[in-house]
C-alpha cells in the first residue's frame, strides 16, 4: 500500500514539501520501505537542512508505528534509528530573546510603516499573544468571539491538537482588539489574514507558511538604513520566546504555559480542564501593558 497524505497525522506533511528530487516514496509500497532506504533519505535531506531532516525522522518513525498498529507492516525500520547516534544531527537549543531596546526599536520600524499594514499588525498581534505563526495564519473571523471576548484556536490549527483533540482559549483584551479589528477591515474574506491574489493563489487559501521569513530582515534593513541601528538577527518564532520569557514576570508556570498553548502534561492532562481564562486576562494586561510603555518609547526615537 503506497503512502498517501490522507494517511499520514498533520505534521507528516512536512514530508511531501521536503522530500528530496531523488526519493519519491509516495509510490512505493509502505512494506518497501526500509531502514537503507530512509537512512538514504535522511542523509540527503540532512545536507540541505539537518533540523528538517530530524523532523522527517521523528515523524517517519511515528507513521512506521502507525502502519505496524494497522498490520501494513510487522516491525518499524525506523525503531531503532536517533538523529544523534545514525545522523550526527545535534539541534541547538535557541534562546533568542529580544531586549527590551531592541523591542523598543521594533516598533518604532512599525510605527514608520516599515512594512505592509497587514504585516505591520501580523507582528504585532504575534508578539501580543505569544501565539505560534501557524495559530494566526490558520486563524478564521468566526474564531473570534466579541461576545465573550474569547480567540479559540481549533485543533486542527495548533501544533498540540492532534495530541489533545481540543482547541486553545485566549481572551480578547481592548489592546488585542484593536489589532483583531485592524486586520479584519483588511481582510476581504472569512480568514483573519487575507491571501493576496497572486497568480492561481486562491485568496480564500491561509497565506504560505513562508510568509514572514523576510520580515525579521527587512526591519533590521529599515533600522539600519534609516537610523545606523544594528538589530541582532532573529526570526518570527523569537517573538512567541521573548513573550514567553516576559510572562513568567507576570504570572504562574501554569498560566503562562497555558498561554502560551503549551500540553498539559502528566496526571494533570487527566483532571485539570480549566482553561485559567480569567488569570491569562490579569497577565496578558500586565503584559500589554508592558508593551504600551515601550512603543510610547518607541514614538520619542
Amino acid at each position: 500500500m503506497p503512502i498517501k497524505p490522507l494517511h499520514l497525522p498533520p505534521p507528516c506533511h512536512i514530508f511531501i514539501q521536503h522530500q528530496p528530487p531523488s526519493k519519491k516514496y509516495g509510490d512505493i509500497p509502505v512494506d518497501k520501505l526500509s531502514t537503507s532506504f530512509w537512512v538514504s533519505l535522511i542523509d540527503e535531506v540532512k545536507q540541505k537542512s539537518p533540523s528538517i531532516a530530524n523532523r522527517i525522522l521523528i515523524y517517519a518513525r511515528m507513521v512506521m508505528k502507525w502502519c505496524v498498529t494497522h498490520g501494513y507492516i510487522t516491525t518499524n525500520p525506523l525503531k531503532e534509528l536517533t538523529a544523534y547516534a545514525d545522523f550526527g544531527i545535534v539541534k541547538p537549543q535557541k534562546s533568542r530573546v529580544l531586549n527590551d531596546e531592541e523591542l523598543i526599536w521594533l516598533f518604532k520600524a512599525l510605527q514608520d510603516g516599515a512594512l505592509f499594514k497587514r504585516n505591520c499588525l501580523a507582528i504585532q498581534f504575534l508578539l501580543l499573544y505569544g501565539c505560534r505563526n501557524g495559530e494566526l495564519r490558520l486563524a478564521r473571523k468566526a474564531d473570534f468571539d466579541f461576545i465573550q471576548m474569547v480567540w479559540t484556536v481549533p485543533q486542527s490549527n495548533h501544533k498540540m491538537g492532534y495530541r489533545t483533540h481540543t482547541p486553545i482559549f485566549r481572551p480578547i483584551l481592548d489592546e488585542s482588539l484593536a489589532v483583531i479589528d485592524e486586520l479584519i477591515a483588511l481582510s476581504g474574506n472569512e480568514l483573519l489574514l487575507c491571501n493576496r491574489q497572486i497568480k492561481k493563489i486562491s485568496a480564500n487559501e491561509p497565506i504560505a507558511r513562508t510568509w514572514a521569513n523576510l520580515i525579521p530582515l527587512r526591519i533590521r534593513q529599515h533600522l539600519n538604513q534609516q537610523y545606523h541601528y544594528v538589530m541582532k538577527p532573529w526570526c518570527i518564532h523569537d517573538l512567541r520566546r521573548t513573550a514567553r520569557t516576559r510572562f513568567s514576570s507576570f504570572t504562574s508556570l501554569t498560566v503562562a504555559e497555558m498561554m502560551l498553548g503549551h500540553q498539559v502534561t502528566g496526571i494533570r492532562s487527566v483532571y485539570d480542564h480549566y482553561h485559567y481564562l480569567p488569570e491569562q486576562t490579569n497577565a496578558y494586561r500586565l503584559w500589554f501593558n508592558y508593551l504600551n510603555s515601550l512603543k510610547q518609547q518607541a514614538t520619542k526615537l
